[in-house]
């Protein structure tokens, strides 16, 4: 049994991984290659080119692709910032082509840098003050504030606010020992 048919069924799954290349892979481990066989023959079959296409869907240009069937996956390289409809199909003797699955339609990302930011992702000066106070100290000591602003660390009578500090205090994951700091 080959690795391509050992879910049983018939797929063409195509994915972006960058904006200059698609990845496809295929499984034919369904009924389509003994109906195939059955309508076209062994001979038929054999002599068939098995096609992956790829059509541009803003100009309706197609790149006819001849793979073998028995790969199971294909890299492909494309236009970036561009939409596509792909699917895996089989041309006959005669010049014929007859599409056999559907893989449906991909987007590559553009080649530049986006012009969008998130500012969600910038610690603001209280959220900085905030850890702090929790006792999150980080690589800045045991009190320290943001550049250009001075603070008095909390009074020695006042519980303190948040997990206790220390190496048992550290975020850890489960399995993972927990933080002893540096080394």
């Amino acid at each position: 049994m080959s690795a391509s048919s050992r879910s049983g069924r018939d797929r063409l799954v195509v994915i972006a991984r960058d904006p200059t290349t698609l990845f496809a892979y295929w499984e034919l481990g369904g009924s389509l290659r003994p109906r195939l066989s059955q309508e076209l023959g062994s001979a038929g079959l054999a002599s068939a080119q098995w096609i992956l296409r790829l059509t541009q869907l803003a100009t309706g240009a197609t790149l006819d692709i001849r793979v073998d069937p028995q790969a199971g996956n294909w890299y492909m390289a494309v236009q970036p910032g561009t939409a596509y409809e792909s699917e895996f199909g089989l041309r006959d003797a005669h010049g014929g082509y007859r599409r056999l699955l559907a893989g449906g339609r991909v987007c590559t990302p553009p080649a530049s840098f986006s012009s969008h930011y998130d500012r969600q992702w910038m610690v603001l000066e209280e959220d900085y003050l905030r850890l702090l106070a929790m006792g999150w100290t980080g690589p800045l000591g045991s009190f320290a504030t943001s550049p250009g602003r001075r603070e008095e660390p909390p009074a020695a009578d006042e519980p303190p606010v948040g997990p206790p500090a220390g190496p048992e205090a550290q975020p850890s994951s489960p399995g993972v020992p927990g933080y002893t700091g540096r080394r």
